[in-house]
């Protein structure tokens, strides 16, 4: 019995574990923003951001349960230092992201595969052709890593 017992507490605990560890809901930062263009070259837009202006290193990235995701920026650190709010929401490992400054050229959501790996997750977003026609865009597909905080 006993051992039932402990072999049952430990399934639980490795699924609320993993259950834990890969949402969405609480506090992050952005690691890496790298793009890959059609010719095969990347580049981190994340770095190149971050050298020019290194307080961006420290914005952090909210997830909230009410489908709500909002930046902390630190003080006088951009031009503007208003929060931007963005609707979020997830079906299986894909999120979906809304606000006035992220919509595809359709008016719809932008849409990112999500994929979760110790206490990290990546974003990434495949580039149709209409967005790489419209914002004259030669990336294929970009991938954004956040660290829970």
């Amino acid at each position: 019995m006993k051992r039932k017992v402990f072999f049952i507490s430990i399934i639980l605990f490795l699924f609320f574990q993993k259950g834990i560890s890969q949402s969405i809901i609480g506090t992050w930062k952005r690691t890496a923003s790298i793009v890959f263009n059609a010719d095969g070259t990347q580049k981190d837009m994340q770095k190149l951001m971050t050298k020019a202006l290194p307080c961006t290193e420290e914005v952090k990235y909210v997830f909230e349960t009410n489908g709500k995701m909002y930046t902390q920026t630190p003080k006088n650190c951009l031009p503007s230092q208003a929060t931007e709010i963005v609707n979020w929401s997830i079906k299986g490992d894909a999120i979906s992201l809304t606000s006035e400054g992220i919509k595809t050229i359709t008016g719809e959501p932008t849409n990112y595969a999500l994929s979760f790996k110790d206490g990290f997750v990546d974003f990434t977003h495949v580039y149709t052709a209409d967005e790489r026609t419209k914002f004259h865009v030669k990336a294929k597909k970009i991938v954004v890593t956040y660290k829970r905080i």
